[in-house]
């Protein structure tokens, strides 16, 4: 009996010291849980984008929590109807729970217990504010819709009437641009090995094959497209067969590659080179390419996507590279990098990492009223990680080098999607952007094993002179 009372004894004693070990830690957690609401998100319903506060929290007890929401004249802001989200600290719950849709007439009152029981009361009002820039969701088109062959898209670009996505061994396909019906189907040689479709600025369409098994990085151009018939073969404008290398799994089009100076530029897979092409009239200059070095990627890249701002010799260069690694899921230390290489700089510029996730799938620039836009389409680290599409004024250079938190990242940071997207392991993805007048219509392609989840996104970026 002794012998059980001792030992009782010793295993509460450890228990005791245990408890007592525990404690300070414990406590140190609850105490960093009082402060329960951290942040507001506010969705307009069927609309893509998020609306965040314009303070973060914590917040004090009675404060107005303010999030400011795009309006315009001719399709004012409902504030009677929109889908708020909060987030808060652990143990912390809001009290009665938010309902799906708020009616924001008035600042909706929100009560959270924090981690001491003890309630907080805050406000959160929803101020409609004329802005220079106002997104919209138009539609998505699944790759079931588009009626597409292979789900896993690596091309698609758009003119002044057409949406034209590169459909496996069927060639290319177009769809009317504004509400993605069928229109017809051009062929381009060498169906299964295309990989890009691009269209110029005289609204001329090129597809590439890339240069798998030595057959040539080629490029095929397809003239007046509103008016070729269904089943229509490009012309082949560009040959190069280097040895060994993947020319041509990326490529864009500076110029009108029918009139006057125009630049067609490619990258390879596991490369660290820049390969680019000078047309004039239509007649490519040299069929060998001009090569340049990125020495600033380091090591070759996994791939990558250069684009020549304009045809002046002075032009700038929009170059996004990106080196993957599976082992490098803990650190992420490597994945995409997006630089801007001015001519007359010796380096580039480089955008801060925590604006796009660790791969870069796509990018487009565009110009309205001479300020300059960024798409990017980006999925974080693994093949099956969520998509997103986010677009920043880059008018200013310097401020592609904020961070979330900084000050004039309003400004610079325009509007972030909602995740998309399936298992990519191809790592596709595609921009294109149309401008009509203060209008610019964003299309994003997204590359996915499964076909409901592949397909094309489509946007309206309303721009307001300020």
């Amino acid at each position: 009996m002794k012998e059980i009372l001792i030992k009782t004894f010793s295993i509460v004693a450890v228990m005791a010291i245990m408890l007592t070990a525990c404690a300070p830690e414990e406590e140190s957690v609850i105490a960093n849980q009082k402060d329960g609401l951290m942040n507001v998100m506010i969705k307009i319903p069927g609309e893509d984008q998020i609306y965040m506060a314009t303070k973060a929290g914590p917040y004090e007890d009675g404060e107005t929590i303010v999030v400011k929401i795009p309006t315009l004249e001719e399709d004012p802001l409902n504030v009677t109807a929109l889908k708020p989200t909060v987030s808060v600290e652990n143990n912390c719950f809001v009290t009665p729970a938010l309902p799906n849709m708020v009616d924001f007439t008035e600042p909706y009152e929100i009560k959270v217990v924090n981690a001491f029981g003890e309630v907080k009361t805050n406000y959160i009002e929803v101020v409609p504010t004329p802005m220079r820039t106002v997104f919209k969701s138009l539609w998505f088109k699944s790759s079931q819709d588009l009626g597409l062959v292979n789900s896993n898209i690596s091309g698609m670009t758009v003119t002044e009437d057409y949406l034209i996505v590169r459909n496996g061994d069927e060639g290319i396909r177009l769809f009317n641009r504004t509400d993605g019906s069928y229109v017809k189907t051009l062929t381009a040689p060498y169906p299964s090995l295309n990989m890009s479709v691009k269209t110029d600025a005289g609204g001329n369409v090129i597809v590439n094959r890339y240069n798998m098994w030595g057959a040539g990085f080629r490029v095929f151009l397809y003239k007046d497209v509103k008016n070729l018939p269904d089943g229509s073969v490009g012309e082949e404008i560009l040959e190069y067969t280097p040895s060994g290398i993947l020319v041509g799994t990326k490529m864009s089009v500076t110029g009108d590659l029918t009139s006057g100076k125009a630049y067609i530029y490619a990258t390879a897979e596991n490369d660290k080179n820049i390969y680019y092409w000078e047309f004039i009239d239509g007649v490519v200059q040299s069929k060998t390419p001009t090569i340049i070095s990125y020495d600033n990627a380091g090591s070759n890249w996994t791939l990558a996507l250069v684009k020549r701002k304009s045809i002046a010799d002075d032009s700038d260069l929009y170059v996004s590279y990106m080196h993957y690694d599976g082992n490098d899921s803990g650190t992420q230390a490597k994945g995409s990098r997006f630089e801007i290489l001015s001519a007359n700089d010796q380096s580039p510029i480089q955008m801060e990492r925590s604006n796009h996730e660790y791969k870069i799938l796509g990018f487009e620039t565009f110009e309205i009223n001479n300020e300059e836009f960024l798409v990017l389409t980006t999925q974080a680290f693994w093949a099956w990680d969520g998509t997103y599409t986010r677009i920043f004024d880059i008018t200013n250079r310097e401020m592609i080098e904020l961070k979330p938190g900084d000050v004039g990242y309003e400004n610079f940071f325009l509007m972030g999607s909602d995740i998309y997207g399936g298992v990519n392991y191809n790592r596709w993805g595609d921009v294109s952007v149309f401008v009509d007048n203060f209008n610019a219509y964003i299309y994003v392609s997204v590359a996915a094993s499964e076909p409901d989840r592949a397909g094309v996104f489509a946007y309206r970026m309303i721009y307001t002179p300020q």
